[in-house]
């Protein structure tokens, strides 16, 4: 049985001791374990789960006694039960999980993959390039890209998931004590479409900052010296795009009066 030893930093100090660089190895050497330690986390869910240990004391599943044994969330107990399913089928994901080579996170998509009652049993055919785009893409890529694996492989599930964004669309505005705020949810045919727009518009506003800086300060320009930030921009830009649309009016010929 293997002993892992990682030298532990515990008070401020002791972190303000070191240079970026070992803050930088540090933090590195400290996931590397903690993916090591939650993969041994699932081993041991692997075991009880296939030699029925978590009957013993009346468990139901193995999720049911993870909860009890180490008071975890039944999301986190769900989490680890279905990547010991993943593991056990996949040797491949097992062995780089174990070495510490794919973070938590990317081994849970993976799991929560294969755990699709419509698609998991195609996961064995596209495991190599998952798994590949798991180590060397960010988080929120992967997760695109493991989204679109499932899209394909599920088109029913994909083409009903879609039905019910598009069915449970929503628009809503209120104010919040000084700040107004304006929330909607779409399905991804409308989406699309508003994003194109909404982007089109944040961009003139970046460039109508840019040129600004430009005029401004001429060879020193620099995109330090914006006037405004990018979430500013995003506001400012929205506000533009809903005044474009009240100066064209609505779809029947009204008028929009936006004086406040």
């Amino acid at each position: 049985m293997e002993t892992l030893v990682v030298e532990l930093p515990t008070t401020v100090e002791e972190w303000a001791e070191l240079s970026p660089a070992e803050l930088d190895a540090k933090v590195r050497e400290l996931d590397v374990a903690v993916r090591r330690v939650e993969a041994a986390l699932v081993g041991a869910t692997d075991v009880a789960d296939r030699t029925g240990h978590h009957q013993l004391d009346g468990h139901r599943s193995a999720s049911s006694w993870l909860m009890a044994t180490t008071n975890c969330s039944r999301g986190e107990a769900t989490a680890r039960a279905r990547t010991a399913n993943l593991v056990r089928e996949s040797t491949t994901v097992a062995d780089e999980f174990v070495a510490g080579r794919v973070g938590v996170a990317q081994v849970r998509e993976l799991a929560r993959l294969a755990a699709n009652p419509r698609a998991g049993d195609q996961l064995a055919g596209s495991e190599e390039i998952l798994l590949e785009a798991a180590q060397s893409l960010e988080f929120a890529d992967f997760r695109v890209v493991a989204k679109r694996w499932e899209q394909l492989a599920d088109a029913d599930g994909a083409h009903t998931e879609h039905e019910r964004a598009h069915d449970d669309r929503n628009a809503r505005c209120d104010f919040d004590g000084a700040v107004f705020r304006f929330e909607t949810a779409h399905g991804v045919v409308q989406g699309t479409s508003m994003r194109q727009v909404f982007e089109s518009f944040c961009s003139a506003e970046f460039d109508r900052d840019w040129q600004w800086v430009r005029d401004t300060y001429g060879d020193d320009a620099s995109s330090s010296l914006m006037p405004r930030d990018a979430k500013q921009r995003r506001a400012d830009a929205f506000v533009a795009m809903v005044l474009a649309a009240a100066a064209a009016g609505t779809g029947d010929g009204r008028t929009i009066d936006t004086t406040v």
